[in-house]
């Protein structure tokens, strides 16, 4: 069990593969980016909850990142497919994971910044961030 903030990104730079629980019931989904960043293949729920956005992205991708599964025979058959073919299955989906996350965290701050910037009057991004350098001199 892990129960500390920090703890799973270095769990799952050692796994291949991980069932990113909360997701079989109802309880909501954990972060399917912390595992996907570093390269690893997905198994998840139905119930993905506020992920599933992520969720649809990362299973779009060739080959697929992230899989839905219902049952435990359903995921034994999964992670004995990639097993299998660890070398090849494996390693495409470590690549693909890494590029879908890379792609998606890609302007994040921009787009963030663009549709709060306004509601919340905030000043432009960049004057922002000049702002944030000149503080930390």
């Amino acid at each position: 069990m892990c129960d500390t903030l920090g703890e799973m990104e270095a769990l799952y730079t050692i796994a291949r593969v991980a069932f990113v629980g909360g997701s079989l019931i109802p309880l909501g989904c954990h972060n399917l980016f912390e595992g996907a960043r570093v390269g690893c293949v997905l198994l998840h729920g139905p119930h993905v909850g506020a992920m599933g956005q992520a969720a649809a992205v990362l299973a779009a991708t060739h080959p697929p990142v992230a899989t839905t599964i219902h049952s435990a025979e359903e995921m034994s058959a999964v992670v004995g497919k990639c097993l299998a073919n660890a070398e090849t299955d494996l390693g495409a989906r470590s690549s693909a994971a890494k590029d879908a996350v890379a792609k998606l965290e890609t302007g994040v701050l921009r787009r963030v910044w663009a549709r709060l910037g306004g509601p919340l009057a905030l000043p432009s991004l960049s004057t922002a961030l000049e702002d944030g350098r000149r503080a930390e001199t």
